[in-house]
């Protein structure tokens, strides 16, 4: 877990830098983060924003509790959610599988001259993966008995990583086979 936050600059950031920050109380990463835009890093008029993203991540791994390799894109990558603002927002996989519910989003503020600032981060990648134990997914038939139905057949499955919290608090991490379809 990471310790309460005193000052920016434990993490090579000017003083101010970071305006405000909560960490998950599960994972004691880096959860929502607001900076400065007038201090924080900043990424040049024209740049690759994503790329730049993904450089971000690499230089807080163990802030935000994950890889930037373990992030994807998705079907979209660099939004503008309102003038001046740009959304880069990545999902999480693990071991090529998607972790449900996972993401992380970072904003960038344009500025005058058309370079962008980081001005926040939302973190919801549920820190360092560590499967627990074996799948413990429901066979075919399991899942067409749960749902009460007669007459169902599964038409699709998608494998993916379930983090569901555990008796202490803490994020359990399990592969699983979903049905998407009946």
């Amino acid at each position: 877990r990471q310790p309460p936050l005193k000052s920016s600059s434990p993490f090579g950031l000017a003083q101010g830098t970071i305006f405000s920050l909560k960490t998950d109380p599960r994972s004691g990463n880096w959860a929502w983060v607001t900076f400065d835009s007038s201090k924080s890093d900043s990424a040049a008029a024209g740049s690759d924003l994503e790329a730049w993203a993904r450089a971000y991540v690499r230089k807080y791994e163990r802030e935000l509790g994950l890889s930037a390799g373990e992030l994807t894109t998705g079907t979209f990558s660099v939004s503008e959610p309102h003038p001046g603002l740009k959304l880069i927002a990545f999902i999480r996989e693990f071991q090529g599988l998607p972790v449900k519910g996972a993401f992380l989003h970072i904003f960038l503020a344009e500025q005058d001259d058309k370079s962008y600032r980081l001005s926040e981060i939302i973190n919801n990648s549920y820190g360092p993966i560590k499967i627990n134990r074996a799948d413990a997914s429901l066979a075919d038939d399991q899942a067409l008995a749960a749902t009460g139905l007669e007459n169902v057949s599964i038409t699709n499955k998608m494998q993916l990583i379930q983090p569901t919290l555990a008796a202490d608090g803490r994020y359990e991490i399990l592969p699983k086979k979903e049905v998407t379809r009946l």
